[in-house]
């Protein structure tokens, strides 16, 4: 569409408190709402942010670089020239030339060149995104889950890579293009450089040109931008996807003249008067690079779940006092009955006969109906409370779950904060024998309601999770445990990370079991491991690998920073602001629910459902029990 403008932005991961503030301003000035305007500015990499004639994109961009976003506005070149297929090259001290078929393209020393790398596969996009949910998940945070800049090019190397070079005027204007396919060019002509690959050859080419270039500029972020219109299609091997990706990365390559083009004019025109301005130079420094693909930054990873059986310490009517109360009687009736079949029948005829097994039950059932309306009314009667203002003893919260550790449920292998799965023997006629049950344990998780974060312990509680998943140990799913018993059924119960949930409990001061120094230490190290600039500071000789001198010498500096730190004040920055834990009441006869539920309305429902139930039930039985005595009293 003629004279139609393109705003796009460099994604960044901003603090949540900058970036709502931006939403507020941007709804009143752009018709986007909350919802796509935080998917096109929050993360990495560039996206289009707006597009059309509308005079008002340039308020708009005024308002993102008012927020320190790095954006272009412009519209985008047309391609006015096709890249040249190259077939061959010869180099000499002054240049490289590319031998295509139509002509030649010269690369001559201290020329401006723009490289494009891009894989056609879509391999390297479909990597990253794994690698970000995987990073998410199992270590709860997106920093350095993405691909460094020489992880990037070894992958796009080992897909289907195309390499277009840009050759640009002074004034950044494209005044050819070549396009190197790996394995349909002569390598003759990179003399030592050469070797048996085609990838590897195409990555000496591309150094070569880089050695020769006074100015390179390399993107490798083709297929992975949210640029509507420059974008990868998946197609496989067919030649119709082909072509339209090898158009796309046309356009995309342009384009990327464009920014680069509007990127160099706003250095110039801002270089003289961000003279002796440090914050504007490297405003402007950061702007050059922009695009680039890089690690992703974010919060430290979080801590892996501590060691623990898996019991589930849940709440249950045989762990009642009450009801344990009962087990020697039973066991009692029990042993009398296997070793007296005709004891055992008689006391079952006897039972039903003068109604005292309904009467029994009747008043098991009573009594369950009772404690469920005893936990409803404690529900209404029990106030909602704030985080911010939490008052210690019986309280009633409403938010977000949040990890504290990188808790992943087995079977679905989703980021959760409780778990637990039940085990069952399948049996011929397709009935189930349960087996036991597993879970996370009482491993504590954050309460998130937008004044403030609690701690919840879950130890004792009744967990009432409305995500359910089924499954085999066979079925492929459940390989956490290693088991392969194809006659073993599983049912898992997850609260994933981010439910809403209802607490109900009892709050007291939040006092964590502080970690040992060795645990402290095996947690840091594990987090140096997992970034690449952190290793590269304890390689003392820089060949590039930690031995184990070097290991021990990075160990003794961790202890020392620990140690440090301890002294020095809080020993977990993670747990400040955390006062606060609900956990299991002192009484027993006060309840302790979480819930995955929406509002209080749907717990109270559930209770008063299993209420009626219950009472329906025992005044039923009771009725039996007192006809049977009736009947037994006017037969004698």
């Amino acid at each position: 569409m003629a004279g139609e403008q393109l705003l796009i932005v460099e994604k960044s991961f901003l603090e949540e408190e900058r970036l709502q503030g931006l939403l507020a301003e941007l709804g009143n000035r752009h018709p986007l709402d909350a919802f796509t305007a935080r998917q096109r500015l929050w993360g990495s990499g560039l996206a289009l942010f707006a597009r059309g004639a509308d005079p008002r994109l340039g308020a708009t961009a005024d308002l993102l670089a008012a927020h320190g976003i790095t954006h272009w506005l412009l519209t985008p070149t047309l391609p006015r020239l096709e890249p040249q297929k190259i077939s061959a090259l010869t180099v000499n001290t002054e240049a490289v030339t590319f031998a295509g078929a139509k002509r030649e393209t010269v690369l001559a020393r201290g020329d401006i060149v723009l490289a494009v790398l891009a894989d056609l596969s879509g391999a390297v996009a479909e990597k990253g995104v794994k690698r970000l949910l995987l990073h998410q998940a199992y270590r709860g945070t997106i920093a350095g889950a993405g691909f460094s800049a020489e992880e990037l090019q070894q992958e796009i190397l080992r897909g289907r890579p195309v390499l277009d070079l840009y050759l640009l005027t002074p004034a950044y204007a494209v005044r050819d293009v070549a396009r190197v396919f790996p394995g349909r060019f002569n390598p003759e002509g990179l003399g030592e450089r050469a070797g048996y690959s085609a990838s590897g050859n195409l990555r000496a080419l591309m150094e070569l040109a880089g050695s020769y270039a006074g100015e390179w500029h390399l993107r490798t972020d083709f297929g992975m931008a949210s640029l509507p219109g420059y974008q990868l299609k998946k197609g496989g091997e067919a030649v119709a996807p082909e072509r339209e990706n090898l158009a796309s990365l046309t356009r995309f390559g342009w384009l990327m003249a464009d920014l680069l083009a509007q990127t160099q004019q706003r250095r110039a025109e801002a270089t003289p008067a961000a003279a002796g301005l440090p914050g504007l130079q490297a405003e402007l420094a950061g702007e050059a690079e922009a695009g680039r693909t890089e690690r992703a930054a974010g919060p430290p990873a979080l801590p892996q779940p501590p060691d623990s059986d898996g019991s589930d310490e849940g709440s249950a009517p045989w762990k009642d006092p009450k009801c344990l109360a009962l087990v020697p009687a039973a066991f009692f009736l029990l042993a009398m009955g296997m070793q007296q079949p005709s004891l055992r029948a008689a006391f079952v005829s006897y039972g039903i006969h003068y109604g005292l097994l309904p009467a029994l039950l009747s008043l098991l059932l009573a009594w369950r109906g009772f404690r469920a309306l005893h936990f409803k009314r404690q529900v209404e009667n029990t106030p909602t409370s704030k985080v911010r203002s939490l008052a210690m003893g019986l309280v009633e919260v409403h938010g977000r779950a949040v990890r504290r550790y990188a808790l992943v449920s087995p079977m679905s292998h989703m980021p959760c904060v409780w778990y637990r799965i039940s085990k069952y023997r399948l049996g011929e006629n397709g009935t189930r024998s349960p087996l036991g049950s597993v879970g996370s344990g009482p491993l504590p998780f954050l309460l998130d309601d937008g004044t403030g974060r609690v701690v919840v312990t879950p130890n004792g509680a009744r967990v009432c999770a409305q995500t359910r998943n089924e499954g085999s140990p066979s079925g492929g799913l459940l390989f956490a445990t290693g088991s392969t018993d194809s006659g073993e059924h599983w049912v898992e119960e997850v609260i994933p990370e981010g439910t809403r949930l209802y607490v109900l409990g009892f709050a007291r001061p939040w006092r964590p079991a502080p970690a040992s120094l060795k645990e402290r230490v095996i947690e840091r190290l594990r987090q140096l491991k997992s970034s690449a600039e952190s290793m590269r500071r304890f390689d003392r000789d820089g060949d590039g690998r930690i031995c184990d001198g070097e290991w021990a010498a990075a160990r003794r500096e961790v202890e020392q920073e620990l140690l440090g730190e301890s002294l020095g004040g809080d020993r977990n920055p993670r747990l400040q602001g955390e006062t606060a834990e609900i956990g299991r009441p002192p009484h027993r006869g006060l309840p302790f629910i979480i819930a995955e539920a929406a509002s209080e309305l749907h717990v109270t429902s559930r209770y008063g459902l299993r209420t009626a139930l219950y009472l329906t039930g025992a005044v039923g039985l009771g009725v039996w029990a007192v006809l049977s005595w009736l009947e037994k009293l006017r037969l004698t």
